[in-house]
């Protein structure tokens, strides 16, 4: 694939899933999987915008998709859901790594919020946006980092895993360099979620 194509996949109800799609700059598409057909190319993001990087798309058992995607030169974290067509985005935060973004996103079930990571290699931090539509929390940081640069990866688990009915755990893991030996290291970290 030419200009570094992207996609995320959701899974929705009912045999349906929907695609979202994206150059690594540029236009973040979609298309709805229902019936044996894929409906025409939607635009996820408005029009004169573009995303960076990543982008995640999330079902969560009902006909509704959402997606988080980072806008490029604003390093603005955003969201948008469809149910019939997309609602305008909210900001989540900003990543503050526009040029290498860095960050990965996670859904809760248990309290049905998304959780976002992203790392800043410039000041060694791991930070953490939380929360749902109209209600994201402010940035805290999860964990401080050594000789981080922009080479250095993260992720999460997709969806929270359940421990019991009251309680779910969220994995996220990173890379960061052993400044003693000089290689790569990865780092787990879990966070408990009641």
């Amino acid at each position: 694939m030419t200009d570094g194509w992207r996609f995320s996949l959701a899974r929705l109800s009912s045999g349906r899933m929907y695609v979202l799609y994206w150059p690594d700059v540029g236009r973040l598409l979609g298309r709805l999987w229902s019936n044996g057909a894929w409906s025409p190319e939607e635009a996820v993001a408005p029009s004169g915008t573009a995303v960076r990087g990543n982008a995640f798309a999330f079902g969560t058992g009902n006909n509704t998709v959402y997606a988080i995607w980072q806008e490029n030169l604003s390093e603005r974290l955003l969201f948008a859901s469809r149910t019939g067509s997309w609602s305008a985005p909210e900001t989540i935060g900003t990543a503050e790594t526009n040029i290498n973004p860095r960050w990965t996103a996670s859904y809760d079930p248990l309290h049905e919020k998304w959780s976002l990571f992203y790392y800043n290699y410039t000041l060694n931090r791991v930070y953490q946006y939380s929360g749902a539509p109209g209600s994201w929390g402010q940035r805290t940081e999860l964990s401080s980092t050594q000789a981080a640069s922009s080479g250095m990866s993260i992720g999460s688990y997709y969806e929270a895993s359940g421990v019991d009915a009251s309680s779910y755990m969220l994995g996220v893991f990173w890379t960061q360099n052993d400044s003693a030996s000089g290689r790569i290291e990865l780092v787990f970290a879990d966070e408990a979620i009641t």
